[in-house]
């Protein structure tokens, strides 16, 4: 899987029922020359804009990208009236001194009284993005990896996917 202790650049976020949000894209990258040089981004704008939302929307990813638990339905994180919310990050990832794209799509929904994760999907670009690997909570749905499983990969897989209720966050950044 990604070795994420590199570093890490965010260009876009994508959100879609998140808080007062039903739809929204922060570009981050707006000198594409100089991003890898940001080191400091502010958010302004008028209230119900949907700042919190993006601090949010980063939060989740943090707790998913560590493995942590997500937040309750006392959060009220999903937009009213809707069953899930998605997350799509762009991301920059430095391994060694090579530097590639890579998108996390997530979409959360609640069950009970917390969040579980619905699907999520890793590609990487090189020339465009190809999916490395993709889950969604279905047993109908395999788990579906860029290259093919071994057999004893499948044995894995299938095997975390009878556990995928049990995980409280991603299945791809599981510890």
């Amino acid at each position: 899987m990604l070795n994420l202790n590199c570093e890490v650049k965010i260009l876009s976020i994508e959100m879609q029922n998140i808080k007062n949000v039903r739809y929204g894209k922060v570009d981050l990258d707006l000198n594409n020359d100089n991003i890898l040089d940001a080191q400091v981004v502010g958010f302004y704008g008028q209230n119900g804009s949907g700042k919190t939302a993006v601090v949010e929307a980063l939060s989740i990813l943090k707790s998913l990208l560590n493995g942590h638990k997500l937040p309750g339905k006392n959060q009220r994180l999903i937009y009213e009236g809707e069953k899930k919310l998605s997350l799509e990050f762009e991301f920059m990832l430095q391994q060694d001194t090579n530097w590639f794209k890579a998108k996390y799509k997530v979409s959360l929904e609640y069950r009970e009284d917390k969040m579980v994760v619905q699907m999520e999907s890793v590609s990487t670009k090189e020339k465009s993005y190809r999916k490395m690997f993709h889950y969604e909570n279905d047993e109908r749905k395999p788990i579906e990896l860029s290259r093919k499983p071994k057999q004893e990969d499948e044995i894995l897989l299938k095997g975390m996917k009878l556990l995928s209720d049990q995980v409280e966050g991603s299945l791809f950044f599981v510890k």
